[in-house]
């Protein structure tokens, strides 16, 4: 028997199978929604109510906004600038940059760690298709006499199941044991499970809402401020944000936050302590040396495992209370 080189318990391998399981469910969660990270990108995922305008604004044009958000009209304001007929109003990007560059970076991640297995277990890849040559005609649909524009027009109507992201991150779920056996595995595991875990931020987890546990099988729960119950997205569990509140935070303690999120979820238990000093300890614990960063968050913050920041907090509120 060794220690886990994650959690530090005793295992038969380098990582343990508690550690390893949240990395299957993550890992099974992001396949399937890797075919709808170019709905995110692309902007397609939810409609706002503002944005940019292809025409200035006219003097006689009522002063509320397609959304319903009062407006001054021009006349009202006697110093603005006068726009040219013809000049386009700023609009936003027409792809979101920021989770273009996050799901690339998360998809490199799994198919690099997939590439391995396949490597080093010698399993079997599909053959890449044969390069097509021969002449192609326009239109391509309207043409019957040649077999390339017959194949070329096959793989343009192709619908393939699932994503290649898709494909390695349901091949990993089948090796991770043997992936936990591996030298590599306080390495993989651990960035996997990062991976993933931005996939399904970017993708299935709308910005309002707020870490507030997780489920006992293992799945994060986000909910709305004022929610008063959450159902977990992976079991169908129902949790009650108030009475199911300890055991949901129980489940976390595996679990890598941020600062903030360990807030958030301290203060949803401990409503009195100011939240500037709650974040202030976990800055100088980390700096000291007493808390580890184990890896960054989507938006470049440091991660930190639940439980140590909760024992150090529970230790410091117990020394209080005695003295």
């Amino acid at each position: 028997m060794t220690d886990c080189v994650i959690c530090g318990r005793a295992t038969d391998g380098y990582a343990c199978e508690p550690c390893t399981r949240p990395v299957h469910r993550d890992l099974i969660a992001a396949a399937a929604l890797t075919d709808d990270t170019l709905t995110t990108i692309a902007r397609l995922d939810r409609l706002p109510d503002r944005g940019g305008r292809t025409a200035p604004l006219r003097d006689d044009e009522p002063p509320t906004t397609p959304g319903g958000k009062p407006r001054q009209p021009n006349w009202l304001i006697e110093d603005r600038p006068t726009t040219p007929a013809s000049a386009l109003r700023p609009t936003a990007a027409p792809v979101n940059l920021d989770a273009s560059s996050r799901v690339d970076a998360a998809t490199g991640v799994i198919t690099t760690w997939a590439r391995m297995v396949i490597e080093e277990r010698g399993l079997p890849t599909a053959p890449a298709p044969a390069p097509l040559a021969g002449p192609t005609c326009e239109p391509l649909q309207d043409c019957r006499r040649h077999r390339t524009c017959r194949a070329i027009l096959g793989q343009h109507r192709a619908r393939p199941g699932l994503s290649a992201a898709g494909r390695a991150a349901l091949l990993l779920t089948n090796h991770l044991t043997w992936l936990r056996h591996h030298p590599a595995a306080a390495e993989a595991l651990p960035e996997l499970g990062q991976a993933c875990r931005d996939i399904i931020r970017t993708v299935d987890r709308p910005a309002e809402l707020e870490l507030v546990g997780a489920c006992d099988c293992g799945v994060r729960l986000y909910a709305k401020a004022r929610a008063a119950t959450i159902t977990c997205r992976h079991c169908g569990k129902a949790w009650n944000t108030d009475s199911g509140r300890a055991e949901m935070t129980k489940h976390i303690r595996a679990s890598l936050v941020t600062g903030a999120e360990y807030v958030t979820l301290h203060l949803r238990q401990h409503p009195g302590q100011p939240r500037k000093r709650v974040r202030d300890l976990i800055a100088q614990w980390a700096r000291r040396g007493h808390i580890q960063v184990r890896g960054l968050s989507a938006d470049g913050d440091p991660l930190y495992r639940y439980g140590d920041i909760d024992t150090r907090m529970n230790r410091l509120e117990d020394a209080s209370s005695v003295a």
